[in-house]
């Protein structure tokens, strides 16, 4: 009988048993497959791509002296004109560094994710619907030294994108910027 249990327990085990995807079999929301690229857009929604002096300000602010990984590039929004950055997006894709492609092999959106939000000490992490292009978005709070900020972060099968919102404080409009800032830099 202990046999005919164990067997039963197995194989309902292996029945119910549905692994993540990993992040490079990420499909568009009507299955198919897309070949990514990710371009940051000079203007999406209501912002606008900071250049020249203002994009260098910014960088120095945000990066306060650390380097990025060479399969890292940033762009830097303004949403209100005045030259200071209200949002900024940290873009790792496989279209310019095959590592990226390689770190993603083994994970899962949601690894990704979780490292991602770990590493950010996020709270209150959550998913929100990834639009057309698939794969997955989310959004939590980090604490900033001039209060909390959003982050929010869309996975695919070549990219991994983080986005910080300086001045936005309700996920759900943060998730639609970030979505929004999605459909306009990807090809």
């Amino acid at each position: 009988m202990s046999v005919f249990i164990l067997a039963a327990a197995s194989v309902k085990a292996a029945v119910s048993y549905h692994p993540e995807p990993r992040a490079i079999e990420a499909r568009a929301a009507d299955g198919t497959e897309e070949s990514l690229v990710i371009v940051l857009p000079e203007i999406f929604d209501r912002f606008r791509l900071l250049t020249g002096e203002d994009a260098k300000r910014a960088e120095t602010e945000v990066l306060a002296g650390r380097e990025l990984p060479h399969s890292t590039r940033t762009g830097y929004y303004d949403q209100d004109a005045d030259g200071s950055y209200d949002l900024f997006a940290l873009v790792n894709s496989a279209d310019w560094d095959p590592k990226v492609a390689e770190s993603k092999a083994p994970k899962s959106v949601e690894q990704e994710f979780r490292n991602y939000f770990a590493g950010a000490k996020a709270r209150d992490v959550a998913r929100f619907d990834a639009g057309q292009h698939g794969g997955g978005l989310a959004y939590g709070f980090v604490a900033c030294p001039d209060g909390d900020q959003v982050l929010c972060a869309w996975s695919d099968a070549a990219s991994l994108v983080g986005v910080r919102l300086a001045r936005e404080s309700d996920l759900a409009t943060a998730a639609r910027t970030t979505l929004a800032l999605r459909n306009a830099a990807t090809r």
